[in-house]
């Protein structure tokens, strides 16, 4: 599993709360810079991705601004 992120620091930071809470070795979950914002940050996500010659399966996003904004109606 790869975690995608805005913010290499803030995904680290995830990487260590699951490996803390989980076990699993942060080895195995690599995180990556991605700011769906930016063409140029997906261009650039999706060439290092590739070189990588992993496969994905499945997608999943955690969107936790959208989810405070649902959270407090400001949507």
């Amino acid at each position: 599993m790869y975690v995608a992120c805005r913010s290499v620091d803030r995904g680290q930071q995830a990487v260590d709360d699951i490996v803390s809470q989980t076990g699993v070795s942060s080895s195995q979950l690599p995180v990556m810079q991605l700011d769906l914002a930016s063409f140029q940050s997906i261009r650039s996500f999706a060439s290092s991705f590739k070189q990588s010659k992993h496969l994905v399966y499945e997608l999943i996003f955690l969107v936790s601004a959208l989810l405070e904004q649902h959270k407090y109606g400001n949507y």
